[in-house]
């Protein structure tokens, strides 16, 4: 599975997207500084990237996209990202901002 190839604009979107989980940095979305407290660390690109060739893999795929990427990202992500409270206080739920980190980085541009 190691052996499964991996684009570098597929590498570059992992990395996006968790590095735009990182509340307080330059790269963080607005509603990533609105709600939460703690983003995702450097191995979290690394476990995106492991768990998009398993899920490439098991849908017959030779190769990762950013599709694969995005269709693990909520169980890679959902323990390493903290909410604070006024996402508590505005019922908002991890996996929703998962999804919006998600919709604000384009699959084709990830660079």
């Amino acid at each position: 599975m190691r052996r499964v190839p991996v684009s570098d604009h597929v590498f570059a979107y992992a990395k996006r997207i968790t590095r735009m989980s990182r509340p307080g940095t330059p790269e963080a979305a607005d509603f990533v500084n609105k709600w939460l407290t703690w983003g995702a660390g450097p191995r979290a690109s690394m476990n995106l990237i492991l768990a998009a060739k398993a899920h490439a893999i098991l849908n017959g795929q030779q190769h990762v996209s950013a599709d694969d990427v995005a269709a693990v990202a909520v169980p890679i992500l959902r323990h390493r990202l903290i909410v604070n409270f006024t996402a508590q206080s505005e019922g908002i739920v991890i996996e929703e901002i998962i999804k919006r980190l998600l919709g604000a980085i384009p699959k084709n541009q990830a660079a």
